[in-house]
């Protein structure tokens, strides 16, 4: 199986996406000529910190391994947020060309500052931009999950500028990331008890309350964070690698809800 597929299948709840690049490997068969894009722009409903970043990037690698465009930049792969100003946004798009100033790739762009603000005099200079540049890129562009009306509206406003798809990434279930957080620990060789899992429910539950809660992105700091004050006290002695850490996260918790959340700087230490 390919390196790619192998990476999306194990996407939790994108299933949309799954299906969709299942299609493009059918596509894939037919020998279509690269030099024109057969491929739409897509428009993705997924929330912030649930792996957007992740399934945009696939999806490049997936166009690139079958063939299906043609990547003539020295990046095949871009990521940006579209927030106030389309020019400045247009300069680093072009910043990364290397034929007629043009960029041949994937660009992954967050528009979901312009949900409600589509009809503005910006957001329709960026929809000109993406009209005359088409052909030459795939677009991805990322909005959180809102109400089926205001997707419809913006969906139609994007379709203006070219062919366009709506995928939906739902929301991950608490379940999903306990299920996530097992997998993780269990690569960094540390078992814990049930009881654990429960204390992590919880500090997903109190944060989403908080609305300090931003998905995989939250998940993946506080096990970054967790494993690093484990492995960072003096009086905590493993047992060939492996160790119950529930008493670890019962102070661990009490932390984190007196500081909000300790500083993401660990993660980068960690790998993660």
């Amino acid at each position: 199986m390919s390196g790619y597929l192998n990476k999306i299948n194990s996407l939790i709840g994108a299933e949309e996406v799954k299906k969709e690049i299942l299609k493009w490997q059918g596509l894939s068969m037919l020998n279509l000529p690269k030099q024109k894009k057969i491929i739409p722009n897509y428009l993705l409903s997924i929330d912030n910190g649930c792996g957007f970043s992740t399934i945009a990037q696939l999806m490049a690698e997936a166009l690139k391994e079958l063939k299906l465009f043609n990547f003539a930049s020295a990046t095949a792969f871009l990521e940006l947020k579209f927030e106030d100003n389309a020019q400045l946004l247009f300069e680093e798009i072009r910043s990364e060309a290397i034929i007629s100033n043009e960029f041949w790739g994937v660009v992954a762009i967050d528009i979901s500052t312009w949900v409600e603000d589509y009809h503005s005099e910006q957001f329709e200079e960026f929809l000109q931009y993406v009209r005359l540049n088409n052909n030459n890129i795939v677009f991805i562009f990322r909005i959180p999950n809102i109400s089926d009306h205001m997707a419809r509206k913006l969906l139609g406003a994007l379709k203006v500028a070219g062919n366009i798809r709506h995928l939906i990434v739902p929301a991950v279930k608490d379940s999903e990331l306990i299920g996530f957080i097992r997998r993780i620990l269990d690569t960094e060789s540390i078992s814990v008890e049930n009881d654990a899992y429960e204390l992590l429910n919880v500090m997903i539950v109190e944060l989403k309350e908080r609305n300090d809660f931003e998905g995989y992105k939250t998940v993946l700091q506080l096990i970054a964070d967790i494993i690093y004050e484990i492995g960072t006290d003096s009086n905590f002695e493993f047992l060939n690698t492996k160790r119950i850490i529930y008493d670890s996260l019962q102070k661990y918790y009490k932390e984190i809800f007196k500081n909000k959340l300790i500083s993401t700087t660990k993660i980068t230490k960690l790998g993660f």
